[in-house]
């Protein structure tokens, strides 16, 4: 993992938030934590690749913290209540991690939910890995592009 990739981590200080920060840590992430009393305000002034929450929010809705955030993708980690939760994943937060999965799966989950807005953010990259995927598959195969580069045979 790079270490120009960024995290910010807002929650209260907990057991949980500071495995995450270890974990993010030890994985060459950038972390930049705070407690998240409101969260806006961090997202102008700590720029981040990902934003990882471990409380609920208490400055605003799910829908008007994902707006705010544009682009930066937001991985919940910890125990969310069950309608706290369910606003967040209907407003669009990019995943959750239950705190048992934490060490296990955060670093894969973030690294997933950024590659995914770097391909949102980038029509050429996304059929540059459709490409690779097709042509991948095909041992030994033949294809043939047009201009445009679309594939007009594949065998």
């Amino acid at each position: 993992m790079s270490d120009e990739l960024s995290v910010l981590v807002v929650g209260a200080p907990s057991a949980s938030r500071d495995r995450i920060e270890r974990t993010l840590d030890g994985s060459g992430f950038s972390v930049v934590v705070d407690d998240g009393s409101n969260v806006s305000p961090l997202l102008a002034s700590a720029p981040a690749d990902c934003l990882v929450c471990t409380r609920s929010v208490s400055d605003g809705t799910w829908r008007t913290l994902l707006e705010e955030s544009g682009t930066i993708p937001v991985v919940l980690c910890g125990p969310f209540e069950g309608t706290d939760l369910a606003a967040a994943i209907n407003a669009g937060v990019d995943g959750y991690l239950p705190p048992d999965a934490i060490e296990s799966e955060l670093v894969e989950r973030i690294e997933a939910a950024i590659h995914d807005e770097v391909r949102r953010r980038s029509p050429e990259l996304a059929e540059l890995e459709q490409r690779d995927l097709i042509v991948e598959t095909v041992a030994d195969g033949v294809y043939a592009l047009d201009t445009d580069g679309c594939y007009t045979m594949v065998n």
